[in-house]
C-alpha cells in the first residue's frame, strides 16, 4: 500500500510531528477519517494520500469555503468550528477521482509539488528560484524580505513554509547568484538560532557553509 511504502522510506514530513502520529496509527481500524484541509498543496496531499491508501470512509471539511485562501493553521478554533457545516462524506466517484490524481505523481523521487485547478502539478526548483530572484535588490538587503515577499505572492496552491524559501535563498548564493554584502555571526533581537540549525544539507558560500550565520545581507548578482 502507498501508506505503507511513505511509512517504510519515511518519504512524507507533515511536521508538527504529523508523519509521526499518521505513519505510528493502525488506520484500519478507525471506521472513517476526517481530513480538516483548505487549497494548500500540504493539506490536499495529505487528504490525496488517505483516498490513495485508505480503504475506509473518507470525510473532508473544506475551510477555504469560508476563509478563501486560508491555512487550516491559521484559524482559531472558533474559526475552525464554524467550518463544520462543511463535513462530507467523499462518494467513491469522489475518492477515486483524488487517488487517481495522486497516484500519477512521481513518488519514487521527491519532488517539489503544487495544487493549481484541482490537479497536482511537479514544479522545477529552478523555476522558483527565478520567482525567488525577482524579490532580489541590485542594493543589499536582509536575506529574508525576498523570501517573505515570494510567500506573500504565492497562490495558495503553491504557498510553501518559510524555511522552503530560506534553503532556496542559501542555494542561490552557493550557486553565485547573488552577494553577501553583511554577515552577522552572533545571536541578535528576532535572531537568537542560526539559520541552518534545522538544516541537514550545507551551502557554501567561498568555502563557508551559510548554516553558520544568525543573519546577513545580500544582493543580486545581475
Amino acid at each position: 500500500m502507498e501508506y505503507q511504502r511513505c511509512k517504510e522510506h519515511e518519504l512524507w514530513n507533515f511536521g508538527d510531528g504529523l508523519s509521526y502520529k499518521i505513519f505510528g496509527a493502525d488506520l484500519s481500524k478507525y471506521d472513517g477519517i476526517v481530513v480538516w484541509h483548505s487549497k494548500d498543496v500540504k493539506s490536499m496531499l495529505l487528504l490525496g494520500l488517505l483516498a490513495s491508501a485508505y480503504e475506509g470512509d473518507l470525510f473532508d471539511i473544506d475551510v477555504s469555503k469560508s476563509y478563501g485562501n486560508c491555512l487550516c493553521g491559521e484559524l482559531c478554533s472558533k474559526q475552525l468550528s464554524s467550518c463544520l457545516t462543511y463535513y462530507k462524506k467523499l462518494t467513491l466517484r469522489q475518492k477515486q477521482a483524488l487517488k487517481i490524481k495522486y497516484d500519477t505523481l512521481p513518488h519514487e523521487y521527491p519532488c517539489i509539488k503544487r495544487y493549481i485547478h484541482r490537479n497536482f502539478e511537479v514544479v522545477k526548483k529552478e523555476i522558483l528560484k527565478k520567482k525567488l530572484l525577482r524579490y532580489v535588490s541590485n542594493k543589499p538587503q536582509s536575506w529574508h524580505i525576498p523570501s517573505s515577499n515570494a510567500m506573500a505572492k504565492s497562490q495558495i496552491g503553491e504557498w510553501y513554509y518559510s524555511m522552503f524559501w530560506d534553503c532556496l535563498t542559501l542555494e542561490l548564493l552557493s550557486e553565485g547568484q547573488g552577494v553577501i554584502s553583511e554577515m552577522i555571526f552572533e545571536p541578535k533581537d528576532g535572531y537568537e538560532y542560526p539559520l541552518g540549525s534545522c538544516m541537514t544539507t550545507p551551502y557554501l558560500y567561498n568555502g563557508f557553509d551559510l548554516r553558520k550565520l544568525y543573519s546577513f545581507k545580500y544582493f543580486k548578482t545581475k
